[in-house]
């Protein structure tokens, strides 16, 4: 009954922690999506400010102007709020959505800092009549050779961004003001309501709200003037219906055991009991050495076969064989053991392989789309030329011709990648230039030129620019120095999937020989780096430091596995942000290598545990706890060592690698 009980208690209080921890691992998301979504209102604005007509629009204080620029904007981007002011603080133009437009903005601190041309994310209070609001805003500089102003953008915190946000998922997400909500995915639009949430610091507790019974778990979003509460909220009925249902079949199952049990002793004490003393005598006896004595044997049940069992290995001991016997099914036994783990080395990198493949897809996906884009611009621009340089060609001079390849040789030059701003910068500076030298069409000719990315003084192909079809010769001139850089494009995006396809490839092999090779260690260590690459990327400082150190004769398929556990490690104990330091040096006959990472550390009552098989400190269903114990089994094959120091901040693992470990086998096949 102990047994039952401790079962029911142990299902119903895992399934809710493991709701409790759902909840908040869904809060965390829900809290990242709210700084995504400021992080979406920096870059919409950004965009709207660089544009030229609107920062003309500023510059002569013309409100018409920028109401057609930013009401279309403001429709197409979904702000709620669009204000401009100069800086003075006069509100050029101030448009909002309708439930806002009579309302009360706190927007003092965010109009001050736009207006003083400071980019400011905040949070602004909306008041209309007892009802409140809250908008996330931002502001950016408006400028171009002054600061002219500042513009401000915001959108509310409303039951749409909450239903976006929530999309998918069960579970519903209530915004409040202090007591007041504000915003939900589920209650009726206008149904006001006041609740006390959870402190933000508590872990998901369970509430209840009208009539229903929720695990929640809430987080505060500030500003420097305004701030509201998130609340996640799951139901518990389905949770509450499957406790109630375990502890009922348990009871039936504990009754109807009980008697099972009791019926089943009873029925098998007597059959047992009597047989089971004559055997006890009989091992006895030969334990003794006699192996004359048999035990008469009539029933044919288990009993029966235990019997006869027991006479056959009286016979065996009689004939001296059985030893033999024993020998043979050692060695089975042993190589059972080794395919087997084989075979569960082979399941644990594969499973390692598969936390990775989405992030390699992103990575391979990201160089194909760079390849289809820079296709379709070639084939587009070679359709163009193919066109015009017949006649273009016919209609230069050998000189005109000189000039061409020269704007083309330098269109062609490796330069970096401007921003939209700084081509602006390079058209002005052209089209100075060109008017300068009396040219009618200067605008057209320095904008191709820009695009084209010309910085060079324009001396040498000058002619070619006063010649009255200079226009159509640029363009021409453009469409080929742009084949020849989506050339470019392709080749390297090619190169990056190649690599990615090389590791990958390097990474699943499986050796089948078992015989070492000669292999490089910084070769296989840069290769898991690059399977690992989309989660690097997300927030962590590779730091390499690599002594030149000759090839090794080593299992290199197995040692892939080593450094994949130890840098996947070491990225998931620093949440994938933090610094990764890998070093390798030769040192007395050996392969040194050192992972650190700046993650939390290892407590020091487990770090003996670590390398023990099946142990693991990861939430159930996401670490079996073979990493570390494979890790060790793998080194030891190589003749090698494994040595860990931590501390807050700093964990280090490292490998030791002996550089002949031919020599070191044959003298342990000799021992």
């Amino acid at each position: 009954m102990l047994g039952l009980f401790v079962v029911g208690y142990w299902f119903t209080e895992g399934w809710e922690h493991n709701l409790r921890r759902e909840v908040e691992i869904f809060a965390e998301r829900v809290h990242q999506d709210f700084q995504y979504e400021q992080k979406t209102l920096e870059g919409q604005i950004k965009l709207m400010a660089d544009l030229d007509e609107f920062e003309q629009a500023v510059k002569g204080g013309d409100r018409v102007a920028l109401l057609q620029i930013l009401l279309p904007l403001k429709a197409s981007l979904g702000f709620d709020w669009i204000k401009v002011v100069d800086t003075q603080g006069n509100i050029l133009v101030d448009v909002r959505h309708n439930w806002i437009n009579q309302a009360k903005l706190m927007d003092t601190a965010i109009s001050n800092s736009a207006s003083a041309g400071l980019g400011l994310s905040d949070l602004v209070g909306v008041e209309m009549g007892s009802r409140h609001q809250v908008l996330l805003v931002t502001s950016y500089p408006i400028k171009t050779d002054r600061l002219l102003g500042g513009l401000i953008v915001g959108r509310l915190v409303n039951d749409a961004l909450l239903q976006k946000i929530a999309a998918g998922s069960s579970k519903q997400l209530l915004a409040l003001i202090g007591n007041e909500a504000i915003a939900s995915t589920f209650l009726p639009n206008g149904n006001p309501l006041t609740w006390q949430p959870p402190r933000p610091e508590t872990p998901a507790v369970r509430v209840a709200l009208g009539n229903e019974q929720y695990l929640a778990k809430s987080f505060a979003i500030a500003g420097s003037s305004e701030s509201f509460s998130t609340v996640v909220l799951s139901e518990i009925d389905s949770l509450e219906t499957a406790k109630y249902m375990l502890w009922l079949r348990l009871g039936l199952l504990f009754l109807l055991g009980g008697t099972i049990v009791t019926i089943v002793g009873i029925l098998i004490a007597g059959a047992i009991a009597r047989p089971v003393l004559k055997f006890i005598r009989m091992t006895e006896e030969l334990a003794n050495g006699n192996s004359t004595i048999r035990v008469p044997v009539k029933s044919r049940d288990e009993v029966g076969q235990l019997g006869r069992a027991l006479n056959q290995m009286a016979e065996q001991l009689a004939e001296r064989g059985i030893l033999n016997q024993q020998v043979q099914e050692l060695k089975q036994t042993l190589h059972d053991l080794q395919k087997n783990q084989a075979k569960l080395i082979q399941t644990e990198k594969m499973a390692a392989l598969g936390q990775l493949v989405a992030g390699i897809a992103h990575e391979i996906n990201t160089p194909l789309g760079a390849i289809q884009a820079s296709i379709d611009n070639i084939t587009s621009y070679l359709e163009q030329s193919l066109t015009e340089l017949p006649p273009l060609f016919e209609s230069l001079d050998r000189d005109r011709l000189t000039e061409f390849f020269t704007l083309l040789d330098w269109a062609k030059q490796p330069k970096e990648m401007l921003s939209s701003r700084e081509e602006r910068q390079l058209k002005r500076s052209l089209k100075q230039t060109l008017s300068e030298q009396g040219l009618e069409n200067a605008d057209a000719l320095a904008d191709t030129l820009s695009k084209m990315g010309i910085a060079n003084t324009l001396d040498p192909i000058l002619p070619l620019l006063q010649d009255p079809d200079a226009p159509v010769i640029l363009e021409t001139a453009y469409h080929l120095s742009a084949v020849q850089n989506n050339s470019q494009n392709i080749r390297l995006a090619v190169e990056r999937a190649a690599r990615i396809v090389y590791a990958l490839k390097n990474y699943v092999r499986q050796d089948i020989s078992n015989v070492p090779v000669s292999a490089s260690v910084p070769a296989g260590i840069d290769t898991v780096l690059t399977l690992h690459q989309n989660q690097i990327k997300r927030g962590i400082e590779v730091i390499k430091n690599y002594q030149t150190v000759a090839e090794i004769l080593c299992y290199p398929e197995a040692l892939f596995q080593v450094w994949s556990n130890l840098i996947g490690n070491a990225i998931q104990a620093m949440n994938y942000q933090g610094q990764l330091a890998i070093a390798l040096l030769e040192q007395d006959g050996h392969i040194m290598v050192e992972i650190a990472d700046s993650g939390a550390g290892i407590p020091p009552e487990i770090k003996n545990q670590i390398f023990e098989p099946f142990f693991t400190t990861k939430p159930e269903g996401e670490g079996s706890g073979l990493g570390l114990s494979i890790v060790s089994k793998i080194v030891e094959k190589h003749k090698g060592r494994i040595e860990v120091e931590s501390e807050p901040g700093n964990t280090v693992f490292r490998v030791w690698l002996p550089s002949n470990l031919g020599e070191l086998e044959e003298k342990s096949a000799k021992l």
